[in-house]
């Protein structure tokens, strides 16, 4: 995920191939962004939201995996 820190826009890029599912949490957990894609390089926006930290979860069938990002 890069810009990491960044200003609210993220670039996702993965090498899991087939559809996933990308979720943006908030520090407490709270879902503000959920989408699917089969695309290797995906876009997140959370220009919305304010400052702090953040967590980016994807989901496959298979496997999960977790990414932090700061939002300056």
């Amino acid at each position: 995920i890069f810009p990491n820190p960044g200003d609210g826009r993220f670039t996702l890029s993965t090498t899991i191939s087939g559809n996933k599912s990308i979720e943006v949490l908030d520090i407490s957990g709270k879902q503000l962004l959920e989408r699917n894609s089969d695309k290797l390089e995906i876009e997140l926006n959370i220009n919305n939201y304010p400052s702090g930290l953040y967590f980016v979860l994807i989901s496959t069938e298979t496997n999960r995996q977790i990414f932090k990002v700061i939002k300056q």
